[in-house]
């Protein structure tokens, strides 16, 4: 009767383990909670790939993404759904997740036996079972679950800041190709009015009406155009090749086309000194830095409370049967802190403590100081947009009409036409870059302040 209670106790005690390990650990839920903080940030949905029929749906949605032409928020979108390296990251919060469900629980009991035969007859067998637990693990596992919690949080504030590094990253690489494309198709035009240019030159030099040196000059203009042309048409190439390696396309997926580069700037941009407390409040990196010293922090309590106790104490249960005699009784196992009191490890962790408190304190600073640089960008930007569109871009579009008609009055000739008109093609290209500039800065704020502008319509998210 004995043996039959010992065993159902022993299967108790095997089944009670068994349900407590055997729940599955599901990351899920902390990706959603980052998830959800970045779409009301962006309008942007993150996706994290965990299964064939994940991957099947996205690949689906890239598909039809890039069945229009690419813009910068598109991109940002292919890049939370389908950037590799992104998902590899994501993969931090399934880690997180398991070491918080294995500080949730106790350290396995062990079980330990000996079986001895005697040298001489005249004595029986020996056999010897024990049972032991570490009771000083049950005594800091609530100190080690919150911690664990610590740690999660930390690492979903992490996923969340790479989230949003990968959704910049895109929008700048695509507003970099939309700003060459638009600088190629201008280089081109005007490469075509130079050739005509020189053709011209190069018959009136035949007739004499040309001086050498003014035919060389002509000469000089289209060689350059074609080099700039050249020159425009390789970082071209490459800046694609940067755009499939950030979004993670390849094969088919790579003959996408891409969207002109937006000539309409937004009403207005966002000004005032709340700028540096709403990055200080919602950036994820700066969340990810203050959970690190409260880590760090309860670490270090744990580790002063417990520096003082027994390094290691199991009890159990010791059985002992030797020449039919049973010996039962319980056992105690001390490791006594005697070498190795815990100072050490105590001015190991005050030290991380420190510097994650100055880490934080750095952080918050350049996050400061980002967010003042990237709004003057911005303001700047705004400053040569304008001037290019009211003063730089009416001016040569007066002297191509003013040109043109005196070229109908007989005052001027088709090369001095031409020439004006190359002119104003070349002066768009400062136009380009101001705008280029503009959107890369409004961009990089956004992500200075965490993901999102304050004011910003969700239209208008880019």
């Amino acid at each position: 009767m004995i043996g039959v209670k010992r065993a159902r106790t022993l299967t108790a005690v095997v089944a009670l383990g068994a349900l407590i390990t055997g729940c599955a650990i599901n990351p899920r839920p902390s990706f959603n909670e980052t998830s959800a903080e970045v779409r009301t940030r962006t309008g942007l949905e993150p996706t994290w790939m965990r299964s064939e029929s994940e991957e099947r749906v996205a690949l689906e949605r890239v598909r039809e993404i890039l069945a229009q032409p690419l813009t910068p928020r598109h991109a940002a979108q292919i890049a939370l759904i389908n950037n590799r390296a992104l998902q590899a990251r994501l993969e931090e919060l399934g880690i997180a997740q398991a070491n918080r469900a294995a500080a949730a629980l106790p350290g396995n009991p062990e079980i330990e036996g000996f079986l001895g035969w005697p040298s001489e007859k005249s004595h029986g067998k020996t056999i010897e079972l024990g049972f032991g637990l570490d009771v000083l693990d049950l005594f800091i596992l609530p100190s080690r679950k919150r911690l664990a919690d610590l740690e999660l949080k930390q690492t979903k504030a992490l996923a969340g800041d790479e989230i949003l590094k990968a959704a910049s990253r895109a929008q700048t690489e695509v507003l970099e190709l939309q700003a060459l494309e638009a600088r190629l198709k201008g280089t081109t035009d005007a490469l075509e009015i130079e050739e005509a240019l020189t053709e011209f030159a190069e018959a009136r030099f035949k007739a004499g009406t040309l001086s050498e040196l003014e035919y060389e000059e002509e000469s000089a203009h289209r060689d350059a155009l074609r080099a700039e042309r050249s020159r425009l048409e390789l970082e071209t190439r490459r800046q694609r090749e940067a755009i499939n390696q950030t979004l993670s396309l390849w094969g088919d997926l790579t003959t996408w086309t891409v969207a002109p580069l937006e000539a309409v700037l937004p009403a207005t941009d966002p000004a005032g000194s709340e700028l540096e407390r709403l990055a200080l409040e919602q950036r994820f990196d700066l969340a990810a830095a203050r959970a690190a010293i409260d880590l760090l922090a309860g670490t270090l309590r744990l580790q002063k409370k417990t520096r003082f106790l027994p390094a290691g104490v199991r009890v159990g249960a010791h059985t002992d049967k030797e020449d039919g005699v049973r010996i039962t009784g319980p056992s105690l196992q001390l490791q006594l802190p005697i070498f190795n009191p815990g100072r050490a490890e105590s001015s190991r962790l005050e030290a991380m403590y420190f510097q994650a408190q100055r880490l934080f304190e750095d952080g918050a600073a350049r996050a400061r100081a980002e967010v003042r640089e990237k709004r003057d960008q911005l303001l700047g930007s705004r400053a040569l947009v304008e001037h290019h569109e009211n003063v730089v871009a009416p001016r040569k579009k007066r002297i191509v009409e003013m040109t043109r008609g005196y070229y109908n009055m007989m005052l001027k000739g088709a090369d001095e036409l031409l020439r004006a008109r190359r002119d104003e093609i070349e002066a768009e290209a400062s136009g380009i870059e101001a705008r280029r500039a503009y959107w890369v800065a409004r961009t990089e704020l956004a992500l200075a302040l965490g993901g999102a502008i304050p004011g910003v319509g969700e239209g208008d998210k880019r």
